[in-house]
């Protein structure tokens, strides 16, 4: 029995093959604080209906499949639709009225004698307008009810009690109240952080079942908030890149939070870099970049470019459009397969030498396009004086099973 219960823990992701906790998967990890973790990331969520009305989705698969497959962030715009809180792409009230705006200008254009005319017209337009403010997730099949991503997150971190996830609300409901309701079967798992503080390390997180850390786009600080204000914790790269060649090749100034990227080296250094690498050319996301941008190799250059420029550190969050594209081959026992942004973070993590980071190391050699194991060396430049390096450098060991302990054929191809 103690051998199918050791068992058990091994392949849920709880313990390694040598009986030592791991946290997010990785041994290493427990004794790191939560601002010195890299941590995969999706933007927005998959289609949740068979029809496909207006297809503007940024992923492919469903929330319980990312959480499974290793992701640990999401960033999830927040809208009240019939009264209820849900994820989606919005339509806001400025689109909202500038369809009846637009309608008026067109419409005005009547000859005097067929004014009349335009009555039925505007009619129309008020009734469509209307009902996009009161149904603002009207046009996105990708929609899903908070309350039932919550129900999803609470059954992914009781099944897996050594993981630590990252919310980013992006909050259009102004309704504190509701989505604090929303998320009460998740209170007692949340984490609240002073801003004055440092981070707790994962394994003290996880000792303290306090695995939940939520983010609000706006200032939630009411009396047992357990929301974190973004604005006092988080700095952003541009997150509205339209091809591929400008994320390649241009490496846009801190887009939000420059108080924070000001402050990131000042005790108590708390703050967290949010790399969005995705390429937006309408609302929904594109599959056929994101193949190309999702690479772990451009992924490090990326890094590599925005250290180099901003001496940014790492990435906490690296947020991607269709996550589980391009697989790419994993060397380890399953010789299976991993996306190229939980590569990347497991690059990352790996290669930190110390507990504190501050830059990414050069490297003599790059990573292998066929899995997350890269060999080689990092470059003998020594360290300055007090100063941890940490980045591009030689990862150690990866864990035997992605973050999470599923196995990686999980992720549809």
């Amino acid at each position: 029995m103690k051998k199918i219960l050791y068992a058990i823990l091994i392949l849920s992701g709880v313990i390694s093959i040598n009986g030592a906790k791991r946290c997010n998967g990785l041994e290493k990890l427990c004794d790191r604080p939560y601002n010195q973790v890299s941590y995969p990331g999706v933007h927005n969520l998959a289609r949740q209906n068979a029809y496909n009305f207006i297809d503007i989705k940024n992923q492919s698969v469903k929330a319980e499949t990312m959480l499974r497959a290793g992701i640990r962030f999401f960033k999830l715009p927040i809208h009240k639709h019939n009264g209820k809180a849900f994820i989606c792409h919005g339509v806001s009230n400025r689109t909202a009225n500038g369809i009846i705006q637009a309608c008026k200008k067109h419409f005005n254009k009547l000859p005097k004698q067929l004014s009349w005319l335009s009555a039925i017209p505007m009619n129309v337009c008020n009734h469509i307008a209307n009902n996009m403010k009161s149904k603002p997730c009207i046009l996105d099949d990708s929609s899903l009810q908070l309350s039932s991503f919550i129900k999803i997150l609470k059954t992914f971190l009781n099944t897996h009690p050594n993981e630590i996830v990252t919310l980013l609300l992006e909050d259009y409901t102004k309704d504190y109240g509701s989505i604090d309701k929303a998320f009460a079967p998740l209170h007692t798992q949340m984490h609240t952080q002073d801003v004055n503080s440092s981070w707790p390390t994962l394994g003290q997180m996880i000792d303290t079942n306090q695995r939940l850390v939520v983010f609000v786009d706006r200032n939630w600080k009411g009396p047992g908030s357990k929301f974190l204000n973004q604005g006092d914790f988080i700095f952003e790269s541009d997150w509205d890149t339209k091809s591929v060649d400008k994320l390649k090749n241009s490496i846009s100034i801190i887009k939000r939070g420059h108080s924070n990227f000001d402050q990131r080296n000042t005790k108590p250094k708390n703050k967290l870099w949010l790399m969005w690498n995705m390429v937006t050319p309408q609302t929904g996301g594109s599959l056929t970049a994101a193949k190309q941008v999702n690479r772990i190799q451009l992924l490090i250059n990326r890094w590599k470019k925005f250290h180099s420029k901003f001496e940014t550190g790492i990435p906490n969050f690296v947020a991607v459009d269709f996550f589980e594209v391009p697989l790419q081959q994993v060397k380890n026992q399953f010789k299976s397969q991993r996306p190229g942004v939980i590569q990347f973070t497991r690059y990352v993590n790996n290669s930190v030498k110390r507990k504190s980071i501050t830059q990414p190391t050069s490297t003599t050699t790059q990573p292998s396009s066929s899995g997350d194991h890269i060999p080689g060396g990092s470059t003998k430049q020594p360290n300055a004086p007090g100063e941890i390096h940490g980045g591009p450098g030689t990862p150690g060991k990866h864990g035997t099973m992605p973050s999470g302990g599923e196995h990686p054929s999980d992720i549809p191809h």
